[in-house]
């Protein structure tokens, strides 16, 4: 879908992203294994070797992954934040709108895993995307920074693993990681990302084309900011 980032929505986009550098998070993940080093993930074009692997399915994609991370000695992981993904979408509805840059962030952790609440605030919809290569279940919080509200997106969780709405606390268990079969066929993982704007219907665009990325990455601030305290010194959350 289609936004128009008016002055006054990026005004609010660079308020929010000075708030989200100067807030305090609770540690989405086991705080332990955060404070380990995370597998980071290369899912550019240039990259051949991950190449249709969204199409292959769960189940191939989780053995690409596991051996990625057993090769860098990690048990938790990253996507990247505007990466741009062209091979690992071919075949996806996602390539055939050309929408390659990553508006949020991978987390990769097994599946069943809980994930917990970065900050008070409410859930805002929950819902679950049937497309091959969509979010499966996922669930949208709302919070509030200095009078600014925004929206956190998670994507790929386990059906039942999280309640339909009320409000929530910081540090409270959110939801866990989703299997291939509720997940979209992705890897285990979360989609986090950061959304100044609630999309009223449908989940929220998670790739965008080339043509968008100005406006968007404003409407999706960097979501690594959320986890700073926990990224080695080569993905620092600019």
């Amino acid at each position: 879908m289609s936004r128009l980032l008016t002055p006054q929505l990026a005004d609010r986009s660079f308020r929010l992203d000075h708030l989200l550098r100067n807030t305090s998070f609770h540690p989405i993940f086991d705080e332990a294994v955060m404070k380990t080093p995370p597998a980071i993930f290369d899912f550019t074009r240039h990259n051949e070797s991950v190449t249709g692997l969204v199409k292959a399915g769960g189940e191939h994609f989780q053995e690409v992954i596991d051996q990625i991370m057993k090769e860098q000695g990690a048990t938790w992981g990253i996507g990247q934040y505007l990466e741009r993904r062209d091979g690992v979408l071919s075949g996806t509805y996602i390539d055939q709108a050309k929408r390659y840059y990553h508006l949020g962030v991978d987390i990769a952790f097994p599946k069943n895993t809980p994930l917990y609440a970065p900050l008070d605030g409410e859930i805002y919809k929950t819902g679950y995307a049937e497309e091959w290569g969509d979010y499966g279940n996922y669930l949208s919080t709302k919070h509030e920074l200095d009078g600014i509200e925004f929206y956190l997106f998670y994507g790929h969780l386990k059906a039942e693993s999280f309640k339909a709405g009320g409000l929530i606390k910081k540090g409270e268990k959110l939801a866990e990681i989703g299997d291939f079969e509720e997940n979209g066929q992705w890897f285990h993982h979360t989609h986090l990302q950061v959304c100044l704007l609630p999309w009223e219907s449908g989940t929220p665009d998670g790739y965008c084309s080339e043509e968008n990325l100005d406006q968007y990455r404003l409407l999706n601030p960097n979501p690594l900011l959320i986890i700073r305290d926990y990224l080695p010194s080569t993905l620092p959350a600019n």
